[in-house]
């Protein structure tokens, strides 16, 4: 079916018989479409169903909206032009139809007294399209995948959801269109109505088509882009052939290859993130609708004063009457129940045991194979364990009264790391996702006491985090064998390790070196942790387009007596400028002494013709705030100065990645900050490994738009009279 502005045809509206009467529908439509169409060429009383929708349009006097208007200013907001001809058809759509109509069979389907689900909703903002992904648990768990196209929510029902693997081709089932308002919809759909249960906002944003979208939706093949905050990067919709007939299209859904795909292997992101981007909710997939009828035929009883014959099956379905435990009585209910509070312990219960479990949800930060049974440790190991914790605990006992729930989480979670720290030394080695892991105990870190597991255990809890920041990317790593005491080894190449799903990448990438490495899966973080990495360094590039960087990176690094205080107002001071001359830039922690402002740039230009740039904003910073800013390195040059780092950007220069830990005592995690949290950050180690796990367990992504920042060099370069190096 083709839509036009605020309009859609219904290709089967000449069905329509002028005796047709839907008063009810036509008052509910009208109504909405009266309050929409004041903007549309169509008057609203031809947007009624019945004979005054369909005949009048069948004329040469209709109007006939245009493709969108793609032109340099990539707006596709639908414009309104006069009818030259017949209508323009695309297989069995063709231009002008009602809203009305797209919108009636939803309509027909719901009793808007019983169900609270929308009537309408005003279309986006021109130049924006909405979608949605909402998961349904109705009779079985699906995902309805929205998109907004000429003032209704374009509609399929994907029974096992999105998948970010091209490979995957998910079937995804055409149904009615849904008022824009049904993209915020979340909440219970009554037994008895169309869609019964539960739904959740799984996933929403805007999308971009690629080419006409009208022409593509019709012609059974729309390509686009989606800016979500879980979906991103291009997608298609494609109608499998020779189907349009059926009363149900089935259409496939496809993740393009591009940066934001994932093998299925590896990861799932309707399992890794169950939850609604709205509130956080999450629905379980409802039991299959034959066990639905078993459990109620089970339950039923039969009427009294009849005996009724019960086969084999039923008396299999029926569940046995729980037996009462010994010495119970028949009591009844008390009129109103008091909960039984917990009482806080100032020391371990005499039999040692506390057993004490609370559901917080199903975990995301790591992938359920890496999940395993933990053996047990000897009972001396626990013991030597607790009492060690327990020593201060009792000399501070007024302080441990005090501590607040934060520090109660990272005493339980430091307890936990101990006791898996004397269950690997106990055993010599331990195993996760197949991963031997040898010398677990060795101290890496002699100022904390930071081991090799504490490292390993940091980055399975950060892996989701991380290895978008990785994948795709030439990646550089910094080994400490022997703790950060011993010899650190800065590595390009893979060389003599042996890290499992360690990638060699192209040579063409570097030709007068050895193959760069690549580490974009959970096992090979795993395996380079497990190879005593620490830090993870990435280039600014691409291993798809290596010749054109993706993103500058100036390092703030304070020389000799520069202040913490003078460091947070240089960062702001270097965002300012940046934005001065047009370019966004992110904030994180360096996970040092400094701070990283990040620019994310389109690849447009070489390694030389951004190094200038770089160059260029530094040296003016330094013109502009000598007192302040240095943009010559040396430890002699910057005393009492920040020295603005633009040396990241030349060809094989590399930064620590997003979320890498640092191989430096208190071995600190570089960390993706807002803008508005500059002030409260207390230096460029504010988190470390010790710390930095609430973090982690944080929803909100400081980056989020970093994805979608694609910004050229070309005002930048203009307003420092900058000139592009040659190829």
């Amino acid at each position: 079916m083709c839509q036009s502005g605020r309009q859609k045809l219904d290709c089967k509206l000449d069905r329509h018989k002028s005796g047709c009467h839907d008063d009810e529908l036509n008052r509910q439509v009208t109504a909405r479409v009266n309050e929409l169409g004041q903007e549309s060429a169509v008057e609203p009383q031809r947007l009624r169903i019945g004979t005054a929708v369909s005949k009048p349009w069948r004329n040469s006097a209709a109007p006939q909206v245009s493709a969108f208007d793609n032109e340099a200013s990539a707006s596709w907001r639908p414009r309104v032009v006069p009818h030259r001809g017949p209508a323009v058809r695309h297989d069995d759509c063709s231009f002008g139809a009602t809203m009305a109509a797209a919108l009636r069979p939803y309509f027909k389907k719901r009793d808007f007294t019983i169900t609270s689900e929308p009537k309408g909703g005003a279309p986006s903002k021109a130049g924006r399209l909405s979608f949605v992904v909402q998961k349904h648990a109705a009779s079985h768990l699906h995902y309805d995948f929205r998109l907004e196209l000429d003032g209704t929510l374009k509609s399929w029902a994907v029974p096992k959801g999105p998948s970010l693997d091209p490979a995957d081709k998910r079937m995804a089932v055409h149904v009615e269109d849904h008022p824009i308002d049904y993209g915020r919809f979340e909440g219970e759909i009554p037994k008895g109505q169309y869609g019964a249960g539960s739904v959740i906002v799984w996933d929403n944003g805007t999308w971009v088509p690629v080419g006409d979208a009208r022409a593509g939706y019709c012609a059974g093949k729309l390509k686009f882009q989606l800016h979500g905050k879980k979906l991103t990067g291009g997608w298609t919709l494609v109608r499998m052939h020779d189907r349009a007939t059926e009363r149900q299209e089935p259409w496939l859904l496809i993740k393009e290859r591009d940066e934001a795909a994932r093998p299925a292997s590896q990861y799932s992101i309707v399992e890794a993130e169950p939850g609604s981007v709205l509130s956080n909710r999450t629905i379980a997939n409802p039991p299959p609708r034959a066990a639905k009828q078993a459990a109620s035929a089970a339950r039923a009883k039969a009427p009294a004063g009849r005996k009724r014959a019960s086969s084999k099956a039923s008396a299999k379905a029926a569940p046995a009457p729980l037996a009462l435990p010994a010495g119970a009585k028949p009591a009844a209910l008390p009129d109103a129940l008091v909960p039984q509070l917990a009482t806080l312990l100032t020391q371990a219960p005499a039999d040692g045991h506390i057993r004490h479990a609370v559901f917080h949800g199903l975990r995301d930060d790591k992938p359920a194979r890496s999940i395993v049974r933990e053996p047990p440790a000897p009972a001396a190991a626990v013991e030597a364990a607790a009492k060690a914790e327990a020593a201060p605990a009792l000399k501070n006992n007024a302080k441990v009264n005090a501590t607040s729930k934060t520090a109660s989480a990272k005493k339980a979670k430091a307890a936990k790391t101990a006791t898996s720290m004397k269950t690997a030394k106990a055993a010599g080695e331990t195993t996760i996702e197949g991963i031997r892991i040898s010398h677990p105990e060795r101290i890496i870190d002699a100022s904390t006491g930071i081991t090799k597991l504490d490292v390993i255990n940091y980055y399975l809890d950060a892996a989701r985090l991380i290895l978008p920041h990785l994948a795709g990317r030439p990646v550089s790593l910094v080994r400490a064998p022997a703790g950060l005491g011993g010899q650190i080894v800065f590595q390009r190449h893979a060389g003599a390790l042996h890290i499992s799903e360690l990638k060699e990448l192209d040579q063409a990438i570097a030709p007068d070196l050895p193959p760069m490495i690549e580490v974009d899966s959970f096992a090979a973080l795993v395996g380079a942790a497990q190879a005593n990495v620490i830090e993870f360094h990435t280039w600014n590039v691409s291993k798809n387009n290596p010749t054109k960087p993706d993103r500058m990176i100036f390092d703030l690094d304070p020389g000799e007596g520069v202040g913490w205080k003078q460091i947070q107002e240089g960062a702001e001071l270097t965002r300012a400028f940046l934005a001065e001359i047009g370019l966004a830039s992110f904030l994180k922690t360096s996970g040092g002494k400094g701070l990283h402002v990040v620019v994310p740039i389109a690849p447009k230009d070489g390694w030389d013709t951004v190094k200038a740039l770089s160059k260029r904003i530094v040296e003016h910073l330094a013109e502009v705030l000598p007192d302040r800013i240095v943009a010559k390195s040396g430890p002699k040059n910057r005393v009492g100065r920040i020295f603005v780092d633009y040396l990241r950007n030349g060809f094989g220069a590399t930064t620590a990645c997003a979320w890498s830990a640092r191989a430096r005592p208190g071995m600190g995690v570089s960390v993706p900050c807002t803008w508005d949290e500059l002030g409260s950050i207390s230096g460029g180690v504010h988190w470390t490994i010790a710390n930095v796990h609430e973090r982690i367990e944080e929803r909100d992504d400081p980056w989020r738009t970093y994805a979608k920042t694609r910004q050229t060099l070309v005002k930048a370069m203009a307003a420092l009279g900058v000139g592009r190096a040659a190829a």
